[in-house]
């Protein structure tokens, strides 16, 4: 019969060493339990640590959340609540207020009245109140062109302001020099002219397709008011009626996904675009610049992918399919617009 003794010998070795560590470890931890110390302390040395934030708290590069885009959705709720200085400059109904959001630019078109100088003020608060909002967001590499017009249309004033420069007080002399651009009107100008302001500064304030701002005069500022210039891109927003407007009809259809169908009739400059179209109805658009022009990503609240990798807007003129972006397609008078959301 063979001996076992040989074999059980070790197995009973590797215990009692084992046996022996833990005893040995339970009497350090207790030993600096008892001085009052902490044995796992070494858990938070730089060692264990991964990426350290501003405030020197530590997460993990992997887990970092994406960088955040806002929405015309998002922008129209900030509106609403903005403040400056402590003041409230939020944005009411009765002001018309028209927002686009495209690539990393967020423009805003109200219509005020009464004192010019004063909306002038109101306008550049609210111009660093929403960059600042920006700001806070994470989203300093966007730049608000906030565009101030009086009740019959005419631009008052055009303020451009990246969200890294936003301030969370100033005179209405310090708000402009933070500006990367404005430009105010002529009578806007006047009336502010004795605080020592500039009329512009920087290149000329855009709209979202790359065309200047129009300064137009109204030929009465009690007339009934005018189209926006931010459903005006890309026309020559300056001419008359009577040089000709264009009537075309949108139709926005998100029924694929139960999102409904709806469409309306909007009168344009000649000239305008497929995408001039869409934002003349009104209804909430995310856009982004690209090299081909203008990318339309969401409608209505409606994002491209939400059903599906594949899924998304395209637009048809007239029932014809158009091989070029809704920025550089110009409509005429009578033609059918179709925005359909697709899933493949």
């Amino acid at each position: 019969m063979s001996d076992n003794r040989f074999h059980i010998a070790p197995a009973r070795l590797i215990v009692a060493v084992a046996a022996a560590a833990l005893i040995a470890v339970c009497a350090w931890c207790a030993g600096i339990y008892a001085t009052g110390g902490d044995p796992l302390a070494f858990l938070s040395s730089e060692l264990f640590n991964t990426v350290a934030d501003d405030q020197g708290s530590a997460y993990d590069a992997d887990s970092a959340p994406e960088s955040w885009e806002p929405s015309v959705e998002d922008i129209e709720a900030a509106l609403r609540d903005l403040e400056f200085g402590g003041g409230d400059v939020s944005v009411d109904n009765d002001e018309e207020p028209a927002v686009v959001v495209s690539g990393d630019g967020v423009w805003v078109e109200t219509k005020l009245s009464g004192d010019l100088s004063e909306a002038a003020e109101i306008s550049a608060c609210r111009t660093a109140a929403l960059a600042g909002w920006l700001a806070d967001r994470g989203a300093e590499e966007y730049r608000v062109t906030w565009i101030a017009e009086d009740s019959a249309g005419s631009v008052l004033a055009a303020l451009c302001l990246d969200a890294s420069a936003a301030s969370t007080d100033g005179t209405l002399p310090e708000l402009l020099a933070a500006c990367s651009a404005y430009r105010l009107s002529d009578a806007c100008y006047e009336a502010v002219s004795g605080l020592g302001v500039d009329q512009s500064s920087g290149e000329a304030p855009i709209l979202p397709d790359g065309s200047e701002i129009p300064f137009r005069e109204a030929s009465s500022a009690d007339g009934p008011s005018a189209s926006s210039v931010l459903t005006e891109q890309g026309s020559d927003a300056g001419q008359d009626a009577s040089d000709g407007l264009i009537t075309v009809s949108v139709t926005v259809d998100g029924s694929s996904v139960g999102a409904g169908s709806s469409s309306a009739s909007v009168s344009l400059a000649a000239g305008a675009t497929v995408y001039d179209a869409l934002l003349a109805t009104g209804v909430s658009v995310n856009a982004q610049s690209t090299a081909y022009g203008i990318y339309v990503s969401a409608i209505a609240g409606l994002a491209e992918k939400e059903h599906g990798d594949m899924s998304g807007w395209v637009f048809t003129v007239n029932g014809s399919t158009i091989n070029t972006s809704a920025s550089n397609y110009s409509l005429s008078d009578g033609d059918q617009v179709r925005w359909s959301y697709v899933v493949s």
